[in-house]
């Protein structure tokens, strides 16, 4: 799962100024579908939720 945030994130910083960057762009460059794209998110921002909660 790190592999794939980093990866993310990366995606994230070299295209931040493109304003053509959808989220449709964004999973095709993380090779994932948008379903997938979105579920990935959605675990990461709980697992990081759980980490503040505790």
């Amino acid at each position: 799962m790190r592999n794939y945030l980093k990866k993310a994130l990366q995606i994230v910083a070299l295209n931040i100024s493109n304003k053509q960057f959808d989220v449709n762009m964004f999973a095709r460059e993380l090779g994932v579908s948008q379903t997938l794209l979105f579920t990935k998110i959605k675990a990461w921002a709980n697992k990081d939720r759980c980490k503040k909660q505790t």
